[in-house]
């Protein structure tokens, strides 16, 4: 029987494989490893203790040759691990996370309302502002009406007449001065 060379090839992987498989199936021997992963993201055992009543026979021979059954109750403690499942904590993530989506509604809704308040009671500011402006144009208005004008606007004309009359007699004056020099 000849052997070939990938015959031998093929066997040396299929083993190396196989003893690789082995290993990843049955490496998880340290149960400590997987208690330890556990505390380190939150979990917590609780033990609950709960007492068992044991009640024991004794057989005694008494003193007048007579026998006799003593009973004995004993309570013992036997503690008992609580087992929380994968589906009960789903349901309780569940729940927390709906009692956050009332709790984020809630504050949405009152932000909401809070909002809309400030816009109307911006509103009504607004309107008002604009009420008061509206009355300090017309009071400034009445005010203007009364005031004498035409003396101003008469006192700003003479006194511009007055500027060009003596512009004119400056340069008639500077006119005649100009030969001599």
């Amino acid at each position: 029987m000849q052997f070939d060379v990938r015959h031998i090839i093929t066997l040396f992987f299929v083993t190396l494989i196989s003893i690789v498989m082995l290993y990843i199936l049955s490496g998880c021997n340290n149960a400590k490893y997987h208690l330890d992963k556990f505390y380190v993201k939150g979990g917590v055992i609780t033990c609950d203790t709960t007492y068992i009543k044991n009640t024991d026979t004794l057989y005694i021979k008494g003193v007048d040759g007579k026998d006799s059954l003593v009973y004995i109750i004993k309570n013992t403690p036997c503690p008992k691990a609580t087992v929380e499942t994968r589906w009960m904590t789903r349901f309780d993530n569940k729940r927390f996370k709906d009692s956050l989506k009332i709790m984020a509604g809630m504050y949405s809704d009152s932000l909401r309302a809070a909002i809309k308040n400030n816009r109307i009671d911006s509103r009504e500011e607004k309107i008002k502002n604009a009420q008061e402006e509206k009355t300090n144009r017309t009071k400034i208005k009445e005010e203007n009406r009364n005031y004498p004008w035409w003396i101003v606007f008469l006192s700003v004309m003479g006194t511009i007449f007055i500027v060009i009359i003596l512009t004119k007699v400056l340069i008639r004056y500077i006119k005649l001065q100009a030969p001599l020099i």
